[in-house]
């Protein structure tokens, strides 16, 4: 032990860094610093001073991301971990104790440091998670439009599919204003259409208060709207260097460039996955094994996984169950016929689309659709196969015997 590179292991707070260092000497050395970069700076100069190179810390959101960044810079070697395998079962639990455990990991190996990416991955990171945070928060406010229309009797969600919608948005805005729907009908088509049904679902009473708080909500709306086409402006400018890239994935059927984009954030470097299987497990479209003695089951996904790429990955198949590709739709109701339900069958093409992704991102060729419509031609035609193969065994075990066309009788 005496050999021992000196290490340090840093538990991360809001304000705090509590450090560890293990070096030559038997007690292990505490210290604190400030989070803050003139902190973190003299952090630095601290292990530099007792020659540590290698520096643990638990991945804690964004209070470690500066802290990780700046001691990059400085020629040290961070080790980012996550979580849930650095977890110490001590119910002793203080701060000292978990930078101590930290070092410990650090020094011994006990497990990897999570994959950080690079600047430009990172910021396409930050804009995509933003992007759907952001549609989110519009979601949530349309919904709320609805609740506030259903309560009041304005049962316009039966004649419009979209309650943002321009012809939508003119009649909230127009009856708030005092209009009546044929002084509206008057300047939307659409609204003219429908007049008759829009007037029968509209109670009687007055709902100018209602919709008052509706054109409120419309306004958050418009704005979540702006900002989000900004967002987009600032992804498509991040995706310049990995337009080859974008181009390959948009091959695949369901995916756009803004799924492409999310995928390529997700994932980094597709490099790490040392196969298609991997990647899937990473992202979670595979069930998860629970085993206790003979007991083993595997029904549920995994919630260790990155739920954002699964998430894109449910939607890229929705978008290619809907666009009606083969290779796609024929897996999704072979699922259907086999007993599973549609999250099961949905999750299934999604690990498919996950495969065609590494196929296309690591061979760097497009996804080839006369390829894909062969094999689910092949695919077909063996799960025939199979199911006569298994009607004629059943057959014989109830004493039938069986003479397909093809064969000669004897």
């Amino acid at each position: 032990m005496s050999d021992v590179q000196p290490v340090c292991g840093i538990d991360v707070h809001s304000k705090l860094l509590i450090t560890c260092i293990i070096d030559k000497s038997v007690s292990p050395a505490w210290n604190s610093f400030e989070n803050t970069p003139a902190g973190i700076l003299r952090l630095i100069g601290y292990l530099k001073h007792h020659d540590v190179s290698k520096v643990a810390m638990e991945s804690t959101g964004n209070y470690a991301s500066l802290l990780y960044n700046m001691l990059l810079a400085s020629d040290l070697e961070p080790m980012l971990l996550n979580a849930y395998k650095a977890k110490h079962a001590d119910p002793n639990k203080t701060d000292k104790r978990d930078a101590h455990w930290l070092a410990k990991i650090a020094r011994s190996n006990l497990t990897k440091g999570s994959y950080v990416p690079d600047a430009t991955i990172e910021k396409l990171r930050i804009l995509t998670r933003e992007r759907v945070a952001l549609v989110d928060m519009r979601s949530d406010i349309k919904r709320r439009i609805i609740s506030l229309l259903v309560r009041a009797g304005i049962r316009l969600d039966n004649v419009f599919r979209n309650m943002t919608c321009k012809a939508s948005v003119m009649l909230l805005r127009g009856l708030a204003a005092g209009k009546s729907i044929d002084e509206l009908a008057e300047e939307n088509k659409v609204i003219a259409q429908r007049a008759d049904k829009i007037k029968a679902l509209i109670a009687s009473g007055d709902n100018r208060v209602v919709l008052r708080q509706v054109t409120g909500l419309l306004d958050i709306v418009d704005a979540y709207t702006r900002q989000i086409e900004l967002v987009e402006e600032q992804i498509d400018e991040c995706l310049k260097p990995h337009r080859g890239l974008v181009e390959l994935l948009e091959s695949i059927p369901g995916v756009g460039r803004t799924s492409a984009a999310v995928i390529i954030a997700e994932i980094g470097r597709i490099d790490r996955f040392k196969s298609a299987k991997k990647l899937i497990s990473y992202a979670g479209l595979c069930p998860a094994t629970k085993q206790s003695g003979q007991k083993a089951s595997k029904k549920h996904p995994t919630d260790k996984c990155n739920k954002r790429l699964r998430r894109i990955m449910f939607h890229v198949a929705l978008g290619a169950i809907r666009k009606g590709t083969p290779v796609v739709s024929s897996l999704y109701y072979r699922q259907l016929l086999g007993g599973h339900v549609k999250k099961q069958a949905l999750m299934a093409v999604g690990a498919k689309m996950l495969t065609y992704v590494y196929v296309v991102w690591s061979r760097g060729e497009k996804w080839d659709h006369e390829k894909a419509a062969m094999g689910v031609k092949q695919s077909v035609k063996e799960l025939r196969e199979r199911k006569l193969r298994a009607m004629i065994k059943a057959l014989e075990r109830n004493g039938y015997r069986v003479v397909r066309r093809s064969e000669k009788v004897g």
